[in-house]
């Protein structure tokens, strides 16, 4: 269930309970993906599918207005969830769904798909197709409100648009990153196989977490065309999420074997 609290963390209830309100997760939404806050202040929620067909439009995308007191399911999008939301300068909704729940196949995973909204989720219009992405894990719009970048899984890719995701450009693959494996441990080139955080840094760098071999963290300054090597992350193989505080201080999530 999707968790609100109004007194910064010390309790927490489950959001969608008032008279009116949908009911959250109901029966075409298990887990929740992705949070949007958007400029006007309301919440944006991105779910999956219950039962992961996607051949059905379900609503899998949400919003509240009322500090998440009731939840309104807004317009469908065909396929198995939706795992990433942006929003632009402009006040357009993105969406990134995937076709398929197939994590490691790419013959089976399927295409990931871009909608975008101008009328705060009453209606989707796809966008241009990510060449090769089975899924995006994230999907972000930088400081300058309009240039979108994503990442996606199985095959790692990064990718750029800079006209509200008409057409999608893949960029450079992050690097190969070294793990230590074996007994006794050495150093192993391993690949990155998944994008899943995308963090614009003050100083206009954009710094990338890895997944599922490797974890590594990388930093780019023309949006994926070159990358740098960050430090080392340990036994990490995922680097899930990253935020930057107001002191500079940059946060990771990670996880490991």
């Amino acid at each position: 269930p999707l968790q609100f609290s109004a007194d910064g963390g010390d309790t927490w209830e489950a959001c969608g309970k008032e008279a009116g309100g949908t009911k959250f997760p109901n029966k075409n939404s298990s887990g929740v993906w992705d949070l949007l806050l958007a400029a006007d202040g309301s919440v944006y929620v991105a779910t999956d599918n219950a039962n992961n067909d996607p051949t059905k439009d379900n609503p899998t995308v949400y919003r509240s207005t009322d500090k998440c007191k009731a939840l309104q399911a807004l317009a469908p999008i065909l396929g198995s969830g939706i795992l990433a939301l942006a929003e632009d300068s402009s006040g357009n909704i993105y969406a990134a769904n995937q076709e398929s729940t197939e994590h490691d196949d790419p013959e089976l995973a399927g295409q990931a798909h871009v909608f975008r909204s101008a009328d705060k989720g009453q209606s989707w219009t796809e966008t241009g197709i990510l060449e090769g992405a089975n899924r995006v894990y994230k999907m972000v719009v930088k400081q300058d409100g309009k240039t979108l970048l994503a990442g996606s899984g199985i095959r790692g890719e990064f990718y750029r648009s800079n006209n509200e995701g008409a057409s999608w450009t893949k960029t450079t693959h992050v690097p190969t990153g070294t793990k230590l494996r074996g007994s006794p441990p050495t150093p192993t080139v391993v690949d990155a196989t998944r994008v899943y955080s995308i963090l614009e840094l003050k100083d206009g760098r954009v710094l990338v977490g890895t997944g599922n071999k490797t974890g590594d963290l990388f930093l780019t300054s023309d949006d994926g065309t070159t990358w740098e090597s960050t430090g080392e992350t340990g036994k990490s193989i995922v680097s899930w999420a990253s935020a930057q505080a107001d002191d500079g201080t940059i946060w990771i999530g990670t996880g490991s074997f």
